[in-house]
This record gives C-alpha cells, sequence and structure tokens, in this order.
C-alpha cells in the first residue's frame, strides 16, 4: 500500500504575522507619500488662489489709480473742491468694518460713458448735447451768462429743445441739470445747474442761465475767463471708489456706497506717495507714507495743495493663503509704516509691490 503525503496544512501563525507586518510597513509608506502629496497638492492650490487674488487686487487698484483725478483737476461743487484722492494711515479702529492697522484710500474722477444717459425719456439723449464755449461780457454775479454759439442753430439747439437722461427728460421751463464748466487751460471746473436757456437773434447772443436751484446759488458762469467749455454732466460718471480690507480679510472696491469684493486673504495694504513736495522741481525719492485723510486733522497732513504735487504711488499688497499648513512657519513682513507681526503662524503669504505714475494730478508737467 502506497502512503500520500498531505501538503495543505496551510499558514503558520508566524508566517501570517511576518506578511501583516510586511503588508503594513507598505501601506503605511503608500499612506505616506499619498498623505504628503495631497498635503502638496493642497498647498500648491492655495498657493495658486492666494497668488491669482494679490493679481486680481493689483489689477483694479492700478486701473483706478491711473484714472484717479481725471476731469476732476480743480473741480468744485457747492464751493468746495472735489478731492482726487482721499488717503487714511493705518486705519486702527476708525470702521469696525476694516481690519486694524491697514491703509484706505478713495479715487475720483469722471469716467467717460457716451450712453451713460441711457435709451429711456421722450429726447434725445443729453450726452449728445454738444459743448458750449462761454463769451465775455456780463457780469460776475449775473446769473445769466452768453455763450459763442447760437442756440438757433440745428448742431446747438437741442440745449432749446431738451434732452433725456437715465429715464428723465430735461425741457423748457424746468431744465434743472448739471453742466461742467472748465477754463480753457483746465486748472479750474465747477459743476453748476443750468436752469434756462434763452437762443438769441438778430444780433443778440444766444444766453443761459443759472438761477437759484437746489439750494444752490450757482451764479458762476461769469467768473469763468472767455472760451471756458460748458457741456453736460451725468453724475453717475463721477466715480468715487473706496479700497478697503474688511475683518473677513477680503479687499473690496466700494462705489456708490456698495463694497464689492474684489480678491479674498488679503491681509495687509499700504500706500506710499512721491512726488516734489519740496519744491525743487525734482520728484523726491522717499516716500511720504504719514499723512492722513483731512477729517481726523491729525498732525503730519497732506494739503490739497501738496496733492497735486503727487507724482507716484507705491501700492503693497500681502496676501496669504486661505488655510494654515503643517510645516510652514512664517510672520506678517513689516510694510512702509506699518511694524511686522512678532508672532509666527502656519499661513504662506506672497508680497506684491508696485508703482503707478499718477497723470491726471499735475497736467503742467
Amino acid at each position: 500500500m502506497t502512503w500520500l503525503k498531505n501538503d495543505s496544512a496551510g499558514f503558520t501563525l508566524i508566517e501570517i504575522l511576518v506578511a501583516l507586518a510586511i503588508s503594513g510597513i507598505v501601506l503605511t509608506g503608500i499612506f505616506f507619500v499619498f498623505e504628503t502629496s495631497n498635503k502638496s497638492y493642497i498647498l500648491q492650490e492655495d498657493i495658486a488662489r492666494m497668488q491669482q487674488n494679490v493679481r486680481t487686487a493689483k489689477y483694479f487698484l492700478e486701473k483706478d489709480l491711473r484714472m484717479t483725478g481725471y476731469g476732476v483737476r480743480g473741480l468744485a461743487f457747492n464751493g468746495a473742491i472735489i478731492d482726487p484722492i482721499r488717503f487714511v494711515n493705518n486705519d486702527f479702529l476708525a470702521d469696525a468694518n476694516i481690519i486694524d492697522n491697514t491703509d484706505t484710500i478713495t479715487l475720483t474722477y469722471i469716467k467717460d460713458d457716451a450712453n451713460s444717459c441711457g435709451t429711456g425719456g421722450t429726447k434725445s439723449p443729453c450726452t449728445d448735447l454738444r459743448p458750449l464755449l462761454l463769451e465775455e461780457g456780463m457780469p460776475v454775479n449775473s446769473a445769466e451768462a452768453k455763450i459763442q454759439q447760437d442756440l438757433n442753430d440745428p448742431l446747438y439747439s437741442m440745449w432749446y429743445d431738451g434732452c433725456s437722461c437715465g429715464g428723465t427728460t430735461y425741457d423748457y421751463p424746468g431744465y434743472g441739470f448739471q453742466v461742467i464748466i472748465t477754463s480753457p487751460d483746465g486748472s479750474m471746473s465747477e459743476l453748476v445747474w443750468l436752469t434756462q436757456v434763452q437762443p438769441g437773434g438778430g444780433g443778440t447772443k444766444s444766453k443761459i442761465q443759472n438761477r437759484k436751484y437746489n439750494g444752490q446759488e450757482n451764479k458762476v458762469f461769469n467768473s469763468f475767463p472767455k472760451g471756458s467749455t460748458i457741456k453736460f454732466f451725468d453724475s453717475t460718471s463721477l466715480k468715487s471708489i473706496r479700497y478697503y480690507i474688511d475683518t473677513d480679510y477680503f479687499l473690496r472696491r466700494e462705489v456708490g456706497g456698495t463694497g464689492n469684493k474684489i480678491a479674498e486673504n488679503i491681509e495687509d495694504m499700504q500706500f506710499a506717495f512721491c512726488g516734489d513736495f519740496n519744491g525743487d522741481g525734482v520728484v523726491d525719492t522717499e516716500a511720504a507714507d504719514d499723512w492722513f485723510d483731512e477729517e481726523n486733522l491729525v498732525a503730519g497732513e497732506m494739503t490739497k495743495q501738496d496733492k497735486a504735487k503727487i507724482r507716484f504711488v507705491r501700492v503693497t499688497i500681502l496676501g496669504r493663503t486661505q488655510r494654515e499648513h503643517q510645516g510652514i512657519s512664517s510672520f506678517r513682513p513689516g510694510i512702509e509704516d506699518h511694524a511686522a507681526s512678532g508672532q509666527k503662524d502656519f499661513y504662506s503669504r506672497r508680497l506684491l509691490s508696485f508703482t503707478v505714475k499718477i497723470r491726471n494730478l499735475g497736467l503742467d508737467d
């Protein structure tokens, strides 16, 4: 009789434990590689988003800084000069919605838009009104002003026939819309309520009037020199834009009281201003970063005359990642006159600094 050997006894306990140990080591290595790769991926995604936020902030700030002052050089309304730049240095608890120790800035300019009046109303858009030129020969305090154009001319008769803007029609006798008068050299402008027009004839010059209206005296036409330009003014074209960082680290661009979110995770924003402040004909190399909003009346305040001398604005934006990441150790750096943080954290940060040439404050340069 032949006996067969049974070889199906299976693995021993020691063999199973060894196999489990080896498998655990391999799986631990795989998990470590996966976890490391996943953390690296999340970090890079956060960094890419942060860089995009910083670039977006730069785009909007640079665009508005280049425009600031356009059309508002010397522009006044109700006796007060419209300020093209208003700045608050390190707005510490000045506004509960603004993060501590970041700068805020408000930029004002006129945005040309041929279609700003829209299509509403019963007459042609007021933006189609041709500019008028002031004639001399009237007392300074007169509410009537002579103009060089003949309002009977079909090219200019629309001033008498009436126009529409924003759904409102302005017609005789209740005109009541704003015009802007600007001196020939562009050094001064004024917003004026136009209350009536008078076509000429028989050798008589056409006239426009700015009598008392809307609580304003408005007798300013004849205080401007001959040849001053008079144009329709659409109030929606005057842009006053405020930039600030809110307590959720959103950079906001506020227009008309609405602060739209421009970029997220912006930790700091600082401004410095360069110009010929000492009057030696050379732009100063040192930036003036310690001037304040006039409403605060703080020592070191920059005057309106000095603001007109600004030629360059240096902007520094600090962005950070949306979340903290282990393995990263950094602290918020010092920017301009905002001191650095003394406490480290686990955010990754990017600092972007750029300089914008301001072209619309000193047109004689």
